[in-house]
């Protein structure tokens, strides 16, 4: 479902809130956001802010946090790898996928 706020002043939470459901089950949930609406001229200042929201939550090493799953299966793993393959999302560059079924939150 789409993610949408147009208050600024409550950014901070909103990148909380997001976060937290996408990344619930690594991002392996029915209400997981898909994207994010965002105003105009608003995405330079919430871009770095959703990234840093991020690291507060998994650290900069996500892939060493015990609080970051994994993808459920190999089949499902390698179907999100070919739907990601290797390339440039709005927010990160998509890196290498890992044999351990982990797949970047950035």
């Amino acid at each position: 479902f789409p993610s949408h706020d147009t208050l600024c002043s409550h950014w901070e939470v909103t990148a909380k809130r997001i976060v937290w459901g996408k990344f619930f089950n690594a991002g392996q949930a029915c209400v997981a956001p898909d994207y994010l609406l965002l105003p105009r001229g608003t995405q330079e200042k919430f871009l770095p802010l959703l990234k840093s929201t991020i690291e507060s939550f998994f650290s900069t090493s996500p892939e060493n946090s015990p609080d970051y799953g994994r993808i459920v299966s190999q089949g499902h793993y390698e179907r999100l790898k070919n739907i990601w393959g290797e390339g440039k999302l709005l927010l990160v560059e998509v890196v290498k996928m890992k044999k351990d079924l982990f797949l970047p939150p950035y």
